[in-house]
């Protein structure tokens, strides 16, 4: 029997996905942290800077309680991730395909966010959670 491979640490645009793709319904903190797999730290930050960013908004729900959902900006970020995230899992296969005008455009969308990410990072002495804007080759 093989031990369990161990799990590769992500990335910002990875932890980032997955906090809005968790978001599509209204999540309280503590409900973001675990379905996303974050530390406390890591929430904070990554709540603070999605919601700022307008990718995330605080609601309240019936109850009373402070939740967030993703915006529609949110939802566009999902859908350029996801298609960031194909595109290297698929670079080198036979089926892989890059189509050039929908690099540009994925690029165009993600440069100012990925940029806004590091700016905070360097702010906050994060090094390690650097992100690059990812190239077309």
């Amino acid at each position: 029997m093989t031990p369990p491979k161990p799990r590769e640490r992500r990335d910002s645009l990875e932890i980032t996905r997955e906090i809005v793709y968790a978001t599509r319904e209204p999540l309280k903190k503590t409900q973001v942290m675990y379905r996303c797999n974050l530390s406390f730290d890591q929430l904070k930050f990554y709540l603070e800077l999605l919601t700022d960013l307008n990718i995330l908004e605080l609601t309240t729900n019936e109850k009373g309680k402070t939740t967030y959902q993703r915006t529609e900006k949110g939802g566009l970020l999902l859908d350029v991730a996801t298609i960031h995230m194909d595109l290297l899992a698929n670079r080198g296969s036979e089926d892989s395909y890059l189509d050039e005008n929908l690099v540009r455009e994925y690029r165009a969308a993600l440069t100012p966010i990925i940029r806004d990410i590091n700016e905070r990072n360097n702010k906050k002495n994060k090094s390690s959670m650097q992100v690059k804007v990812p190239s077309a080759t």
